[in-house]
């Protein structure tokens, strides 16, 4: 604990070790014999009061995962708003009190419609707060991954926040919200955004790699904003939101200054820089997050001890699902190529761009360059490409020198390489 009574977790710090009979690693995800320092579990507190009480605090859960090399940007879907998603439209337990963000929450809880998976007319949601936080991470998205070739202009429309915050401006926010990929849709959509890769990912691999014996790639084989999130989104795109703007014309929003620390607040803090999907395995956790019989309430997880059909909620039970050892999911999961032979357009998708970036530059007027080239002089000779599955350098390289790679921080409105 720290001098004011806070209690302090110190996690892992990404070492990585294996038995003596394991192979070298060789595989993305699953290389028997190794192990890091990647974790999850409960923690639990007994609190004596000065009066001599004692009370015993509602446990809670922390996870440990990789480094986030772009701090400054967050994912499109946050861990957040996969938990705000559904802490919404499961109806989850809130004890609001007297936090505005978790009032919202009770407020979207009661204007949410099943049937139609909108919100109710009556609720009308902040630009600033609720529509910014989006486009903004979708513009950010450019400082760690470089725009397609012959697309100078991508995204060019959303640092105009005066006019998008505008509800005169019916052609620009409809214009902007037709390229939003549906996640209601059962159709599959290939050039929407988010422009992301999703959990059924094996779906497309499989289907490019045997068209003719395997199906279709499913809707979910690239990523989508959550439900409520696109609901949002839907009434912005209709002039249904708070016209509460009031940055002016620039890039990127101030940061504010720090507010008091509440519970929800660290609890944001922490999620908002996680990754909510895709869940390919994830970064930090996976699709169980997802699973509803492990809440007790909003953002708030059931006591450990108990079954979910064959697995027991257990520490550990987040990072079961997770890539081992770490740094090789970290270094093969960057953008890919999925041009179908109908498409004008070449389609580049993105995994997790925030926590992993997939291009980087020095300054605002210079070039891009691959984030991992630092790597590429130890590519095996005979391998054509330093990303190519037969190079396997790329795993030790990334599980030995990661620590070397640059960071992506914000510089003026441009986020730029740190070393």
């Amino acid at each position: 604990m720290d001098s004011d009574g806070r209690l302090l977790f110190f996690g892992g710090s990404g070492k990585t070790a294996s038995t003596e009979t394991a192979r070298p690693v060789d595989e993305y995800a699953n290389n028997d014999g190794w192990f890091d320092d990647m974790s999850d579990g409960v923690i639990k507190a007994s609190v004596t009061f000065p009066d001599g009480h004692t009370e015993i605090a509602q446990p809670a859960w922390v996870a440990v995962g990789p480094p986030k090399f772009a701090p400054g940007i967050c994912n499109v879907v946050t861990l957040y708003d996969t938990l705000w998603d559904m802490a919404v439209r499961l109806r989850q337990v809130c004890q609001a009190g007297n936090d505005p963000v978790l009032q919202d929450l009770v407020a979207q809880q009661a204007a949410w419609q099943d049937q139609t998976n909108d919100f109710a007319e009556s609720y009308t949601p902040s630009f600033v707060a609720q529509i910014y936080p989006v486009l903004s991470r979708a513009l950010a998205a450019r400082d760690v991954h470089e725009p397609p070739i012959g697309r100078p202009d991508y995204h060019g429309t959303l640092p105009d926040w005066t006019r998008l915050a505008s509800r005169s401006e019916d052609q620009m926010r409809q214009a902007v919200f037709r390229r939003i990929r549906n996640p209601n849709s059962d159709q599959l959509d290939r050039l929407n955004m988010p422009r992301g890769l999703g959990d059924d990912y094996t779906t497309l691999d499989f289907f490019e790699d045997d068209a003719s014996n395997n199906p279709p790639p499913t809707p979910q084989a690239f990523l989508s904003v959550p439900k409520v999130q696109y609901a949002l989104l839907k009434a912005w795109s209709e002039g249904r939101f708070k016209e509460d703007w009031t940055f002016g014309d620039v890039r990127f929003a101030p940061i504010p200054a720090p507010g008091a620390i509440t519970p929800h607040g660290l609890d944001c803090a922490a999620l908002e820089n996680c990754v909510g999907g895709p869940f390919y395995p994830g970064i930090e956790v996976s699709w169980l997050i997802r699973q509803p019989d492990l809440y007790a309430g909003a953002f708030r997880l059931r006591d450990s001890g108990f079954s979910l059909g064959p697995l027991f909620f257990q520490p550990g039970f987040f990072s079961q699902q997770m890539a081992l050892p770490w740094q090789a999911d970290f270094y093969d999961c960057h953008k890919e190529d999925h041009t179908p032979d109908s498409s004008d357009e070449r389609l580049i998708y993105m995994w997790w761009t925030a926590q992993r970036p997939d291009d980087i530059r020095a300054d605002a007027s210079g070039p891009y360059r691959r984030w991992v080239e630092p790597f590429d002089a130890a590519k095996e000779p005979l391998t054509p490409d330093p990303d190519d599955i037969t190079n396997l350098a790329r795993f030790e390289q990334m599980r030995t020198r990661w620590s070397e790679l640059s960071f992506v921080v914000l510089d003026g409105d441009e986020h730029l390489e740190q070393k």
